[in-house]
């Protein structure tokens, strides 16, 4: 059993996105990137865009390497939630 500590609380965050996303970008990069956005105080909307450009950047890699469409990708959607900061932007 891992509790989350007071330390954990302001980077803790559940995602939930789509194939689109999740296709693309492993667990521990979109770890990362979330991560790295806090480390940086990156505002949410700037954190889902940074995780939205990173999973763009691949699909265009994809769509070269297996000669799709130009630009394809498929829809991506994505959730972010940070559980210890929600009230205090609710306030």
């Amino acid at each position: 059993e891992n509790p989350i500590t007071a330390e954990d609380k302001d980077s803790a965050f559940i995602m939930v996105g789509s194939d689109g996303l999740c296709d693309v970008l492993t667990p521990q990069e979109i770890a990362n990137i979330v991560l790295d956005g806090l480390a940086q105080s990156k505002s949410l909307q700037e954190i889902v865009t940074d995780l939205l450009q990173a999973a763009v950047h691949q699909w265009n890699e994809k769509s070269q390497e297996y000669e799709l469409e130009p630009y394809y990708r498929d829809d991506i959607t994505i959730l972010l939630i940070f559980p210890g900061k929600l009230f205090l932007e609710v306030k």
